[in-house]
């Protein structure tokens, strides 16, 4: 399976799930107006997969818990064949429309850059078991050139709604402007069968400390210097002080500086 031009795609924004009107019956959710009843059809990921070992459930933020991406039918991509039309059920499934024939679809990817992905879930149906879903967790760089990360072809034992998870497997993302690759679900869906949602598991990561320091009161012994680099690679923080460079690691920190921080961090109150 060769999809290609993936880096054309329009990145669909999800929005937050907050009713309209009671009139409208309809929320925004993953770039496009929807019937409520229609959000979510299958379990939230975060109640039926909780890699590894009983840890703490997915989306915590910060480097010690799971986050998670999941994409669904509003973020996927009509591929090929042209002449076989799909049905998304109001952004609830993904299916051959009239359940005869097959098609690909692809569904980008964005992690930030540096996350460690380790598991991968789909949310499927089979109607006729020998209808074999094909898919899998892809990158590309800049030239097409394609890496398969791990195949996700899901195998149902039984008909109906089910879902299956791979890993624990690492990929570390690198999606920089240059050099970088570009993520995405590629699947092949074969006549009856139905994909409702597809994700993945990652954990943020510091990056690694570089070997000179940067500030002048922060040598590469200091215990934090790997943070603190960290942050000034990023680009939140400039430091205290210039001519030498310093950062005042021992300084307290004000309530309206630890704002700029969490602010710049997180990327907190984006509107569109």
């Amino acid at each position: 399976m060769r999809l290609r031009n993936l880096s054309v795609f329009a990145v669909l924004v999800v929005g937050l799930v907050q009713p309209l009107s009671a009139s409208a019956g309809t929320v925004p959710f993953a770039g496009a107006l929807v019937d409520s009843s229609a959000i979510p059809k299958v379990p939230p990921v975060n109640t039926v997969v909780n890699p590894p070992g009983g840890g703490p459930p997915p989306d915590i933020w910060g480097t010690g818990g799971w986050s998670t991406w999941v994409a669904g039918p509003c973020e996927a991509v009509y591929r090929v064949p042209s002449a076989t039309p799909w049905d998304n059920a109001n952004c609830e499934q993904i299916a051959v429309n009239g359940g005869s024939g097959s098609l690909y679809f692809g569904m980008p990817i964005h992690i930030p850059s540096g996350a460690s992905v380790q598991y991968a879930v789909v949310y499927f149906n089979e109607t006729v078991l020998g209808d074999t879903i094909g898919a899998g967790f892809w990158k590309y760089d800049r030239f097409g050139n394609m890496t398969l990360i791990v195949n996700m072809g899901p195998t149902a034992t039984a008909v109906g709604d089910t879902y299956q998870e791979w890993g624990p497997f690492s990929e570390t993302i690198n999606n920089e402007s240059y050099g970088g690759y570009t993520y995405a679900f590629l699947a092949y869906l074969p006549n009856a069968s139905k994909i409702y949602k597809m994700g993945l598991f990652y954990r943020l990561q510091v990056s690694p400390a570089p070997a000179s320091a940067t500030f002048a009161d922060v040598p590469t012994n200091y215990w934090a210097f790997r943070h603190i680099e960290a942050l000034y690679a990023s680009g939140i923080t400039a430091g205290c002080g210039t001519n030498p460079l310093i950062f005042c690691p021992e300084n307290y920190i004000r309530r309206s500086e630890m704002a700029v921080y969490l602010a710049k961090a997180l990327g907190l109150y984006y509107p569109y």
